[in-house]
């Protein structure tokens, strides 16, 4: 578990560098079988990383859960996002079509995936979670999360992804009536 958050404390920390190449920051390359026992788990996982979409695919079809969790509920989708970035897209959408939760939450980790992609520079990846569900007004005022994802953008001065929020129907009025 502490490994798990010291993972994610960076990541958060390390958002613009992750998304532009992966985990291309110098940690040691997450083992898989360090988050997941199962071995369908391990089979999605690691499909998805790879971006075999036939086998991703085939794996949810024998019956393998989309959203079948890991160490803190860690995802494939999360595992994806992890180890991927950006370049993770085509599986990332597969699993998103299969069904897979874009608002799951690792939880060592006070944030949902589109979080993430808020502070990020790929703002396709904002529209690709939000046209599959996710709850760009998510909020967890209980644990301190007093702003929607958008807060992060706004934050990190990212403008484009501000205004691909607004682009797929954002509403800061709606947004005030959460805080």
């Amino acid at each position: 578990m502490k490994k798990l958050w010291l993972f994610l404390f960076g990541l958060v920390g390390c958002q613009s560098v992750l998304f532009g190449n992966g985990l291309g920051i110098g940690i040691k390359k997450l083992n898989v079988n360090e988050y997941f026992s199962d071995p369908k788990a391990i089979a999605l996982a690691n499909a998805a990383v790879k971006g075999d979409i036939v086998k991703i695919n085939a794996l949810i079809d024998s019956g393998t859960p989309v959203d079948i969790q890991g160490v803190g509920g860690v995802t494939p989708l999360w595992w994806v996002v992890l180890n991927r970035g950006r370049h993770g897209y085509a599986a990332m959408e597969t699993l998103l079509k299969r069904g897979a939760n874009p608002d799951a939450r690792v939880t060592q980790m006070n944030s949902t995936m589109l979080d993430i992609f808020a502070s990020g520079t790929v703002p396709e990846l904002i529209e690709l979670f939000v046209k599959y569900g996710a709850d760009m007004y998510w909020t967890d005022t209980e644990h301190g999360r007093d702003f929607p994802p958008i807060g992060d953008s706004f934050g990190l001065k990212n403008f484009e992804n501000v205004k691909m929020f607004y682009k797929l129907g954002f509403n800061m009025n709606r947004a005030r009536s959460y805080l």
